[in-house]
């Protein structure tokens, strides 16, 4: 049988060294990691158990659900006087909440079985690129004719509301701390749109993520435009990540400085404003992903665009 493979978050407290001087010892199970960031865990495939200290700045509930959806699971360590600690981990989601003190060998064996669960929450399709590829205008066509689906729009000047003629939000719609977020429904076929609109400053990364996260359990499916910095944290959040590029040279090149910083599982590219025969070529030989879809230039953007990607997030709702 195989062994389970576990990473561990990387900590200064004494538990974490002692785990992996544990696992080399015994070998009960497979270290494949020893990591910082949460967005370190989605390049590690085959991944049964993260392990991660309560001291953890990044340790929140929306970061264990994202963690879990992907199927892995998650051990929490708190020190052993810390009942809150051990309160909050629970509260947040972690399969398995753990003091410091615990003997790392018992604590490998209680890992030597993967845990079993099947995701929950509704798909969660992240669309990212470069600023000017058409990231709203791909977004907007992802959700058009989904049924139980959530579109939004996580800009600091929010496009997909504008996009589809829909009013700002009024004054006393629903407010978050200093941010007001409108939502309208597009007919019975049509997706909730939710627009994310800056009352005073940035929105938040972490409110935005939480707004995601809410939606992911009302929703079948949540499509949500998400430029820098919101992709950087829906990346790997997400159950997918679709990227849209630019097909022009200079989009090709903004696609290039994307991609080799990339830290989350393999996009699906989509190509815009494709005007040149050679250029899903020039895509593959430049960016080294095959594109799953490419949008001609065209005077009517989303519904070209809506023809061609329709059908490609047909995931199952229930």
């Amino acid at each position: 049988m195989n062994r389970p493979a576990i990473a561990t978050v990387l900590s200064a407290r004494p538990w974490e060294a002692r785990l992996c001087e544990a696992v080399h010892r015994t070998a009960l199970v497979r270290l494949v990691g020893r990591v910082y960031e949460p967005i370190e865990l989605s390049c590690r495939q085959g991944l049964d158990w993260v392990v991660v200290g309560s001291e953890t700045s990044w340790l929140t509930p929306a970061a264990i659900e994202a963690i879990r959806r992907r199927g892995v699971g998650v051990v929490g360590v708190h020190p052993d006087d810390d009942a809150p600690a051990a309160a909050l981990l629970r509260a947040a989601g972690a399969d398995l909440v753990v003091a410091e003190s615990v003997e790392s060998v018992d604590l490998l064996r209680r890992l030597g079985t993967p845990p079993s669960r099947q995701p929950s929450g509704g798909h969660v399709v992240a669309v990212v690129g470069p600023r000017g590829a058409g990231v709203t205008t791909v977004a907007i066509a992802l959700a058009h004719g989904q049924d139980d689906t959530a579109l939004i729009d996580t800009d600091e000047v929010p496009g997909i509301g504008p996009a589809l003629g829909l009013p700002p939000p009024e004054p006393g719609g629903w407010v978050l701390g200093e941010h007001r977020v409108g939502a309208t429904r597009l007919g019975q076929e049509g997706p909730t749109v939710v627009t994310l609109g800056s009352v005073e400053g940035p929105l938040s990364v972490g409110l935005g993520v939480e707004i995601v996260r809410a939606a992911a359990t009302t929703f079948g499916l949540v499509v949500v435009d998400a430029p820098p910095p919101f992709s950087h944290r829906l990346g790997w959040w997400a159950d997918e990540v679709v990227l849209v590029l630019d097909a022009g040279v200079q989009g090709l090149l903004r696609g290039m400085a994307v991609v080799a910083e990339w830290s989350w599982p393999t996009p699906r590219l989509v190509l815009n404003r494709v005007n040149a025969d050679d250029a899903v070529q020039a895509a593959r030989s430049t960016i080294g992903l095959e594109p799953v879809a490419a949008i001609p230039q065209s005077n009517h953007p989303i519904a070209t665009a809506s023809s061609i990607l329709a059908g490609m997030l047909s995931v199952p709702v229930g």
